[in-house]
């Protein structure tokens, strides 16, 4: 039999004829003619092929008193007593008589509908109770399965001689696969599927009618979690959820107090009561639509200035949209949530938070209930600080005793134990080099270009002599071995491959070591060049190590020619040998530049390591940007925007890129500098909002003690930091590149700071940079950009009436305090006043204010 099909002007739906499932919704139009849903087509996994639940199946747990426990049944197993009809634009299934399979339908009369109107597919289910009997309900989960097989593409044989970081496989990825951005927070939950390509329309699935989605979680935890190239897999969505808590482990018995974000609760249906539930998928062409799609229905639209995470005491601007008046009640404590005012079916507040840690908001509007998340953090400066701090006493080992000799290396951190950890069963997690300590030196190092600790720059010093360069690293080549760590191996060792024998751990063929130690010399550098701070090393033979040690690296390994993770560093690098060393330029811009061209040439070249990363962009823009591909650089920002394009009014979630289940991880700080410069070029507010969102969202990985915690997972059996400090550092390292004050004319808003609180007093406008560095600013409205060397900005008065900026710094102890700033404004007269008081006229273009040398 052929499939059923139901249309409307955007898309057309497809169903089995045979089982009434919902196999397909392309997109009318649709020249790639991209696939939303999942089937046998696309999804690979044999446990879900085998299972054979797809989309339109529903799974429901009954509590069963003889039994004493939850009796399972399913509608993919309760082919005995389904009957499928189509009416005009519209397919009904119903399983109105008890199944005789053992998981089938056997307790509640169950009929679904689908149906195609102008706004598009409606979906509903409705259970009824059929006996004289209260029956609890414990669990309703929708089998959620969208087109996001991406293992399909690249383990296909088809493929295996193509490479996986660019070409045919990205491109079916980017263009024949969809991300599934969940937003599971009670009466607003919504699923928004998009290409990685980023572009419209996408699909949006919603609950209307005040329904609620409680949780969801993975069909087969198997399939993949936060450490496989799989990430997820398929999901289930849950309506109720307190059955699939006992019965899928999520939480220990004696872990009673720990409910999911939207509770965990069952269904009661009294005797002959019935109970429906309704949903929607609908095209949308933009993030506007998108919106507006989910207040029409009766949900919650959410706007937040500048981020659903931020630190103690800066103002967290909301504002809501929906139909009907919404209700806060705060469940955390230590904040303060004030009505500001309402404009139409907008709600504005302000949310003030007095002690860090995740703070919790019930939202009541109309028939729903949505729950809202938001983090306050530590003042930003205060956990830089401290997290330097913290490096420098806890994760610096000091043991000449070491048999492997990390003897002032630089290892990771395990804060559920309280101590470093330094065997592992994957050698590269404790072997002194790599994603998990490298770059806890990398943020040392970048942390005292802005602010500067000799006692901490002389440990640097220690760590490069004594460990970095001559152990790690060999002096005469440059070359870079694995690790330091190793063990003899079993067979079963060799099989598993993450335990390295001597040989191994000596391979210096890891393409992205190479750029990692480069940026810990660059960054040596640079504290040499402007505070002479250095005492072993001065800046010219740091800057010749940072370039032997890329020169080096761009030789060596599969990977030279692929986005390295902080690989962005490497233009800065290319720019000061410019100026300082031309022949060391000459040959290191040839081979920069030959990447550059290599990438420019390539489909979607954002792969990495991984089939499916996101360490390639930052690099990739840098490059971009910097030999002059604007034709490159809309994909480049378009596509990193889409990691981020499910917008979820969840701290972890909300300007966070989609790497599975995984949140705050490295990636998104990283990646915000790539959306600041995104929101330069074309003026696209989303990218400053996307950026801010995850840049201060990642900043909860470090604790009030200055400890750094890995990911966050919200998954049911799975939720929370992981204790140990992972590659937290790397994400910190990109933190104080990304860091920027911004001003706009945000059009929620109106005139507000991200990165700086925003006051106009007096006919005056002033800013106080919060980001913990205040050495970046952009005043889009002023058309004015301030970039501050050694020193830091404490706040910038802008006079539009006498046309007077004032920039006032912080105190200074090193270095000699520089401003330099561009001015892109054609109005003339306009002066700024800067270090020691000096007073400039701004002409169009770039000015250098420079002060007095610090104490």
């Amino acid at each position: 039999m052929s499939a059923i099909f139901l249309e409307n002007k955007q898309m057309t739906a497809g169903f089995d004829p045979e089982t009434g499932k919902l196999i397909s919704i392309r997109m009318k139009g649709d020249p790639l003619k991209t696939e939303y849903i999942g089937n046998r087509k696309n999804i690979s996994y044999p446990s879900i092929r085998e299972a054979n639940q797809w989309m339109g199946d529903v799974r429901f747990r009954i509590w069963d008193e003889n039994a004493e426990g939850w009796r399972e049944e399913r509608t993919a197993d309760s082919e005995d007593n389904r009957i499928v009809s189509v009416e005009e634009e519209k397919v009904r299934v119903s399983w109105l008589e008890p199944s005789e399979k053992q998981r089938g339908i056997r307790t509640l009369n169950t009929e679904q509908t689908f149906q195609m109107k102008e706004d598009g597919l409606h979906w509903g289910l409705t259970v009824k109770n059929p006996l004289d009997q209260e029956i609890e309900v414990g669990e309703i989960s929708l089998a959620f399965l969208t087109n996001t097989d991406y293992t399909g593409i690249f383990e296909d044989e088809k493929y295996q001689d193509f490479e996986n970081w660019r070409g045919i496989k990205q491109k079916l990825w980017h263009e024949q696969r969809v991300f599934q951005h969940l937003s599971i927070d009670g009466s607003s939950s919504y699923v928004f599927c998009q290409r990685p390509k980023g572009d419209y329309p996408g699909l949006l699935f919603q609950i209307l009618d005040g329904g609620k989605i409680e949780t969801a979680y993975q069909m087969d935890t198997a399939i993949g979690c936060q450490w496989s190239l799989t990430f997820e897999g398929p999901y289930y969505l849950s309506l109720y959820s307190a059955a699939a808590r006992k019965c899928e482990g999520w939480k220990e018995e004696t872990e009673q107090q720990k409910y999911g974000m939207n509770g965990n609760s069952s269904l009661l249906l009294k005797p002959y009561e019935m109970k429906q539930f309704h949903f929607r998928f609908c095209a949308v062409g933009s993030e506007e639509e998108r919106k507006e799609n989910l207040v029409s229905e009766g949900q919650l639209d959410v706007d937040v200035q500048p981020s659903m995470a931020a630190p103690v005491g800066i103002p967290v601007k909301l504002r809501l949209r929906c139909k009907d008046e919404p209700r806060l009640i705060p469940v955390a404590n230590n904040m303060q949530i004030q009505a500001i005012k309402k404009e139409n079916n907008s709600y504005f507040y302000e949310l003030t938070f007095t002690e860090p840690g995740q703070k919790k908001v019930r939202v009541h509007h109309g028939k729903g209930e949505t729950i809202l998340m938001f983090y306050a953090t530590d003042t930003i400066r205060d956990l830089l600080v401290k997290h330097a701090d913290f490096i420098v006493r806890r994760q610096y080992y000091r043991n000449e005793y070491d048999p492997f000799g990390r003897n002032h290396a630089f290892l990771p951190y395990d804060d559920g134990v309280e101590m470093l950890f330094t065997e592992s069963e994957e050698s590269w997690q404790v072997g002194a080099l790599d994603e998990y300590a490298l770059p806890v030196a990398m943020f040392l190092a970048e942390k005292n270009t802005l602010i500067p600790n000799p006692a901490e720059i002389s440990v640097l010093e220690e760590y490069i002599d004594d460990c970095l360069y001559g152990k790690l690293q060999e002096k005469d080549t440059y070359y870079a071995r694995r690790g330091l760590y190793y063990e003899d191996r079993t067979p079963s060792d060799i099989a598993c491959g993450n335990k390295w024998d001597k040989e191994k751990a000596e391979s210096i063929l890891r393409s992205f070591n190479y750029p990692l130690i480069s940026d810990i010399y660059y960054s040596m550098y640079r504290i040499a060049k402007q505070y002479g701070l250095t005492e072993k090393r001065d800046a010219e033979t740091y800057l010749e190590m940072a370039y032997r040690t890329s020169m080096t690296g761009y030789e060596l390994g599969k990977n030279k020619f692929n986005g390295a993770p902080a690989g962005a560093t490497i233009v800065d690098l290319v720019e000061t040998l410019k100026e300082e060393e031309p022949q060391w330029y000459e040959k290191l811009n040839r081979k920069v530049a030959f990447i550059a061209e290599e990438n420019a040439g390539s489909i979607y070249p954002f792969g990495s390591e991984l089939y499916v990363d996101q360490t390639s962009h930052n690099q990739y823009e840098a490059m971009m940007r910097y030999y002059g591909k604007e034709e490159k650089l809309d994909e480049a920002y378009r596509i990193t925007a889409a990691l981020r394009g499910g917008r979820q009014p969840e701290w972890f979630l909300y300007g966070n890129e989609k790497r599975g289940n995984v949140c705050c991880w490295y990636g998104t700080p990283l990646n915000s500098r790539v959306l600041f410069h995104g929101f330069e070029h074309t003026g696209d507010e989303s990218m400053l909002k996307l950026g801010y969102g995850g840049l201060l969202s990642f900043l909860t990985c470090i604790r009030s003690n200055g400890a750094a915690h890995g990911w966050y997972l919200f998954w049911p059996d799975r939720s929370g930091f992981d204790f140990r400090s992972l590659d937290t550092d790397m994400g910190m390292y990109g933190y104080l590149f990304s860091a920027k004050s911004y001003v706009v004319d945000d059009t929620v808003f109106g005139r507000c700071g991200y990165g700086c609180l925003y006051e106009r007093k007096e006919g005056k406008e002033w800013m106080i940079p919060y980001d913990g560095l205040g050495v970046r600013f952009c005043s889009i409205p002023h058309k004015i950009r301030i970039e501050c060397e050694s020193g830091s900005i404490n706040k910038i008065c802008i006079d539009e009436t006498n046309r007077r900026i004032t920039v006032q710094l912080e105190e200074y102890q090193y270095g000699t305090p520089s401003l330099r700033v561009w001015n892109d404004n054609t109005e003339e007269g306009w002066t700024i006043e800067g270090p020691d008081s000096q007073i400039r006229t701004l002409t169009t273009g770039e000015t250098i204010l420079n002060g007095q040398e610090g104490r």
